[in-house]
C-alpha cells in the first residue's frame, strides 16, 4: 500500500482539517487563562477539543499495540478559549489488564521527567490530559475511569480523559474515539446530557451509576503545513500495515481476492438451492422469486401505500414460512425484491449465515449488504427539483433531498451501519439509543439517548442489523416520537427480519417504512430469527 494513499484515506475518513497558521504557544496567554480559571464557575466551560493529526497517530497506534489489553498515556497542549488543543501525545509505562489499567508510582516519576524533558529542548506545552484504550467496548468512563479523572481535575485542572477503541477503529476505517470530563462532586448535569458511545450488556450496569458525573466534548482532527514533514518520516511501511485492516484502506488491495471469493460462494449457494434432487424445489423457489421481484412494494414515484400490492406481496412473502397462517400487511421494501440483486444478495446472505465464517468476512460482506440497505433507504426519502450549474457552464436540472437527514443506531449491533451511512451521507448527523431487554421479564428497557437537538426537523434511519420480535425497535421509536419525529419520518434498516417483528411494526406503527434485507421463516421459542445468523453485534464486534 501507498504511504500516500493511506495517509490520504486516513485524513478523508477521520474528517482532518488543514489549518495554515504556524503554531504558537504564547506562555503569558497560558499562564493568564489558568490564573483566572473560568473551568471552575462553569462546569461545562470546556466544549471542544482539537487533536493534532502526529498525536492522534501515536495514540491509536499506542492504543492497537496493546490489544488486548488497556494502555496509557500523556497529551501536551494549550488551551484556546473553551477548547483544548492537543499537539503531542506519549505513551506511559503501565501495565494494563483487559478491562483496567492505573498508573503507578514509577509511571508518575515517568512523567514528570518526560514534561521537564520537553521543556528542556523548547516545547513548552503542559499537560492537559491522559488517554487509555478500551479494547472492543466502546468509548465510555468507567468508576475507576470517572475517579481518576475527577482526581486529576481536581488537583491538575485543566485535564482531559480521552478514550479510544482500537478495536472499532480498525473494523470502521474510522478513529473511534471520546473526550471526557467530570463534574465536580454534587453538581446535578442537564437531564439532555448523554454519553455517546456503545456499552456491551456486561458493562452497562457500571456505566448506569456513573453515566452522569461527566459529559463528553466534541472531537475534531487537524493538521498543520508544519506537521506534513513529521507525517511523512512517520507514516512509513510499519505504521500504513498496523492501520491497514481498516476496511476503507485495504478494499482496493484485495478486492480481486474477494470477488473471487463471492463467486466461489455464490456457486456453493447456488449448488445449495438448485442441485441434484432439489428440481421441485428449484421450480416452487423460481417461481417465488418472479412473484416477488414481480410484487414490488414501492413504485418509483414514491407511492408508499398502495394497499392492494402491499397485501399482494405481503401474501407472496408468507410463503416463505409455511407455519404462518396471517399475511403481513406492512409499509416493507425488501430488497430481495429488486431481481438485479437477488443472485448476488443470496450469496452475501450465504456468507454472513454461515457459522464457519471468518470474522473479517462477516464484516466485509455485512457491509455490503448494510450498503444496499442503506442506499434504498435514501431513495425512498422525499426529494424537491434542484438546478445547479456545471463546469461547462450549462445548467443541470437534478434534486436535492427535501429536509434534512439523521441517521440513529440501537446500540450496539446499530453501529456497525452507521459506516456505510457516512459513505453515502458524509456529512450525516447521527444519534444513539442504548435499548436492552431485561431477560427475565422480556422487557426492553431505555438505558440512555443521545439525538441531535432538531431531530423532530429531519428524517430518521434507524439502524438495527435484527428484527426478531421488535421490543427494542418499539421503545427506539417511542424516544423519536417523543422528541416530535412523525411516523412518516422513520426509516427502519434491517439486515433480516422475523414475520412476528414486522407484523408488530405494521400494526403500532402503519406510517412507518421498513427496509429489510430479508425476511427469515419465523421465530424459534428462544425468540431467535430462523435460520437466521446468530447474534449479530457479537460477530461483528467481538
Amino acid at each position: 500500500m501507498d504511504s500516500s494513499v493511506a495517509m490520504k484515506t486516513f485524513d478523508l475518513e477521520n474528517d482532518v482539517e488543514e489549518v495554515d497558521q504556524i503554531y504558537t504557544y504564547d506562555e503569558d496567554a497560558q499562564r493568564d487563562i489558568n490564573n483566572k480559571r473560568p473551568w471552575k464557575q462553569d462546569p461545562h466551560y470546556f466544549k471542544r477539543v482539537k487533536i493534532s493529526t502526529v498525536a492522534l497517530i501515536k495514540m491509536v497506534l499506542h492504543a492497537r499495540s496493546g490489544v488486548p489489553y488497556e494502555v496509557m498515556g500523556l497529551m501536551q497542549g494549550k488551551l484556546e478559549g473553551d477548547t483544548m488543543i492537543i499537539m503531542d501525545a506519549f505513551a506511559l509505562p503501565v501495565q494494563g489488564t483487559e478491562t483496567r489499567v492505573n498508573a503507578s508510582s514509577e509511571a508518575n516519576e515517568f512523567m514528570v521527567n518526560w514534561l521537564n524533558g520537553s521543556k528542556s529542548v523548547n516545547k513548552p506545552e503542559n499537560a492537559l490530559g491522559w488517554y487509555h484504550s478500551h479494547p472492543g467496548y466502546g468509548c465510555w468512563l468507567s468508576g475507576i475511569d470517572v475517579t481518576t479523572q475527577s482526581t486529576n481535575q481536581q488537583f491538575q485542572d485543566p485535564w482531559v480523559a480521552v478514550v479510544i477503541d482500537p478495536n472499532r477503529t480498525i473494523s470502521a476505517g474510522r478513529v473511534d474515539i471520546g473526550a471526557f470530563r467530570t463534574y465536580p462532586q454534587g453538581y446535578m448535569p442537564p437531564k439532555s446530557t448523554s454519553i455517546d458511545q456503545n456499552i456491551p450488556q456486561s458493562k452497562i450496569e457500571d456505566f448506569g451509576v456513573h453515566a452522569n458525573a461527566y459529559y463528553q466534548l466534541e472531537v475534531s482532527i487537524f493538521k498543520s503545513s508544519l506537521d506534513k514533514k513529521l507525517l511523512d518520516l512517520l507514516w512509513n511501511k510499519y505504521w500504513v500495515n498496523t492501520l491497514s485492516q481498516s476496511k476503507l484502506i485495504t478494499n482496493r488491495a484485495y478486492l480481486t481476492d474477494q470477488i473471487s471469493d463471492l463467486q466461489d460462494k455464490l456457486k456453493e449457494a447456488e449448488m445449495g438451492l438448485y442441485g441434484r434432487g432439489n428440481a421441485e424445489k428449484s421450480d416452487n423457489d423460481s417461481g417465488l422469486v418472479k412473484a416477488m421481484a414481480k410484487d414490488a412494494l414501492f413504485n418509483r414515484s414514491g407511492c408508499t401505500h398502495n394497499h392492494d400490492k402491499l397485501r399482494a406481496s405481503a401474501d407472496t412473502v408468507s410463503r416463505l414460512n409455511t407455519e404462518q397462517t396471517e399475511p403481513m400487511q406492512i409499509g416493507l421494501v425488501n430488497i430481495s425484491h429488486n431481481v438485479s440483486h437477488i443472485n448476488v444478495l443470496i450469496g452475501l446472505m450465504t456468507i454472513i449465515r454461515d457459522k464457519n465464517t471468518s470474522r473479517g468476512e462477516f464484516i466485509f460482506y455485512s457491509d455490503r449488504i448494510i450498503r444496499l440497505l442503506v442506499e434504498e433507504g435514501l431513495n425512498h426519502l422525499p426529494t424537491l427539483p434542484k438546478q445547479i450549474t456545471t463546469e461547462t457552464g450549462e445548467d443541470y436540472d437534478g434534486v436535492g433531498f427535501e429536509g434534512k437527514v439523521c441517521g440513529v443506531s440501537i446500540l450496539r449491533a446499530g453501529e456497525a451501519m452507521e459506516s456505510a451511512l457516512r459513505e453515502c451521507l458524509r456529512s450525516v448527523r447521527i444519534g444513539k439509543v442504548l435499548v436492552q431487554r431485561n431477560e427475565e421479564t422480556g422487557e426492553a428497557r431505555l438505558y440512555y439517548a443521545k439525538l441531535p437537538e432538531d431531530i423532530h426537523e429531519r428524517f430518521v434511519l434507524l439502524l438495527d442489523p435484527m428484527l426478531a420480535t421488535g421490543g427494542s425497535a418499539i421503545r427506539a421509536i417511542e424516544v423519536l416520537l417523543s422528541k416530535g419525529v412523525k411516523q412518516d419520518k422513520i426509516v427502519f434498516l434491517n439486515v433480516l427480519s422475523a414475520p412476528e417483528g414486522l407484523k408488530v411494526m405494521y400494526e403500532k406503527y402503519p406510517k412507518m417504512k421498513i427496509v429489510t434485507g430479508w425476511v427469515d421463516r419465523k421465530l424459534d421459542e428462544r425468540n431467535y430469527i430462523v435460520p437466521g445468523l446468530g447474534d449479530f453485534g457479537d460477530r461483528y464486534f467481538a
